[in-house]
């Protein structure tokens, strides 16, 4: 369970960068840290590859945050405290917005401003 949730965070902080933008806060940290669910066994290594679920759900981040830097700045510290704790590839974190054709404005890193 604890994995899950960790998993699942790891994948928010993808899930943000591929977003940025949405007007007064339409999504919870935990709304996006389950929502990006699908992404967890790429990012703990369990699978070799992001499976269309978890593509689907940087998308659907992604669209849902387009436009609003208030909701990009709270993504970003919601996953960026999720990654730092929980055992995630940050290469792979990495490698997500390219593998699932997303366009990310903020590079996934766990030492990343989220005020810029």
């Amino acid at each position: 369970m604890e994995r899950s949730v960790k998993g699942l965070l790891a994948i928010g902080l993808v899930m943000y960068l591929a977003v940025c933008a949405r007007p007064a806060l339409a999504i919870t940290c935990g709304e996006a840290i389950f929502g990006v669910l699908p992404c967890q066994p790429y990012l703990i290594r369990r699978d070799e590859a992001p499976s269309s679920y978890c593509c689907a759900a940087v998308e659907s981040l992604n669209d849902l945050a387009v436009g609003d830097p208030t909701t990009c700045k709270y993504l970003c510290s919601c996953f960026k405290q999720a990654v730092t704790s929980l055992k995630v590839d940050v290469a792979r974190a990495h490698q997500l917005p390219k593998l699932c054709k997303a366009d990310v404005a903020v590079p996934i890193d766990p030492t990343i401003d989220c005020n810029r």
